[in-house]
């Protein structure tokens, strides 16, 4: 666990440090070196984590060794069949034969899962954060960093998401469509960012806000009823027709503690970028919305169905840019500082209290990589 908490304070003392280091260029040019100096550390520093650890590390990550070593031994044809046994997605599969003829060491996965992961959320923080310290905080506190490290799929596809959301800002359907089935193509959920395209569109306002709220509730309530009987119904259809039974019953490692906190949470950045963002000029401001509501409304939901919080990475990484998005449009600066102040607080408590405590992806003891046995 050391190791974590040790990520989650060198987010915050890197920043000091590079705000220290004397540039030789002044303005916007020094923030934006700045700025590339602490994400190439960050990113680094993340990506050597994710490489170097054992696979006992993340409680998927010696099946992602299984498959790859098995995948690089039989043909083609093969290969799919035995992928569709496993209910792996095609992407995935034709990414682990193509790279098993590069090198045939299973820790190669974790090498280029990490680069797309990592690297490419990284990127897209310095190209789009009006903070990436803070970025980067809310990502290792938030649980993000953690569930990669297990879930290495679907964050190849989160990570590809994050890319796609300049396709919405600047009204490219087609790269949108194209980026979000690759990120299918690895992990069939990230099809459910695609609507996103049309409702970030939506100028919100307090009859939406009303409308989806309220039926929300209603479903909620709905569907826990003993008298409906809707939540049986739910999960039978949905456990014999997708691979992720295991996640539709409620929350478990007594994470409704945390879902209770993650719900808090979220509903709070979703009033702070209401707050800030609904009547500022910024032209991505309705997408943040768009993206807040979504994550507020599927933390409520996780409380019926355990795949819901499957789906919020999709969404939730938005918070990574629209938070600190919002905190800047403040103008004032004692109150931007108690903002960030509150967030780095709360996050911590969260991350040490529930996320390290529960530890429901197997990352903790962290130890470094030793020779699969």
């Amino acid at each position: 666990m050391g190791i974590y908490i040790f990520t989650i304070f060198l987010a915050l003392f890197l920043w000091i440090v590079v705000n220290k280091v004397k540039f030789t260029v002044k303005g916007k040019q020094k923030l934006k070196d700045q700025n590339k100096a602490y994400v190439v550390f960050m990113g680094v520093w993340l990506f050597a984590i994710t490489v170097l650890r054992n696979y006992t590390v993340g409680a998927d990550t010696r099946t992602y060794l299984n498959i790859y070593s098995r995948s690089k031994v039989i043909g083609w044809r093969a290969v799919f069949r035995w992928a569709d046994t496993m209910m792996i997605e095609p992407g995935y599969v034709i990414c682990n034969k193509l790279l098993g003829y590069i090198n045939n060491n299973p820790r190669f996965i974790l090498l280029i899962s990490a680069a797309i992961t990592i690297f490419l959320i990284s990127y897209h923080i310095f190209k789009y954060s009006k903070k990436p310290w803070l970025s980067f905080f809310m990502f290792i506190t938030l649980g993000m960093f953690g569930e990669s490290l297990c879930l290495m799929r679907q964050y190849i596809a989160v990570a590809i998401i994050v890319a796609s959301y300049i396709a919405i800002k600047d009204n490219k359907l087609l790269k949108f469509t194209v980026l979000v089935l690759l990120a299918a193509s690895i992990h069939t959920s990230a099809i459910i960012i695609f609507p996103m395209f049309w409702i970030s569109k939506i100028k919100w306002n307090k009859i939406y806000f009303c409308m989806i709220f309220g039926v929300s509730a209603f479903l909620f309530f709905a569907v826990m009823s003993p008298e409906f009987r809707f939540y049986d119904i739910i999960i039978d259809f949905l456990a014999n027709h997708t691979s992720y039974a295991r996640y539709f019953a409620a929350l478990d490692y007594g994470r409704r503690g945390g879902a209770v906190g993650l719900v808090l949470i979220y509903f709070s950045f979703l009033i702070l970028i209401i707050l800030k963002l609904h009547d500022s000029e910024n032209e991505f401001r309705n997408a943040y919305i768009s993206f807040a509501v979504a994550s507020a409304v599927l933390t409520i939901f996780s409380f019926i169905l355990g795949i819901s919080e499957r789906l919020l990475p999709y969404f939730a990484s938005m918070f990574l840019f629209s938070v600190p998005e919002a905190i800047m449009n403040e103008p004032k600066y004692r109150i931007r500082i108690q903002y960030v102040s509150a967030i780095c607080v709360v996050l911590v408590l969260y991350y040490i209290g529930i996320v390290c405590r529960a530890d429901s992806m197997s990352i903790i003891p962290y130890e470094f990589w030793k020779t699969v046995k």
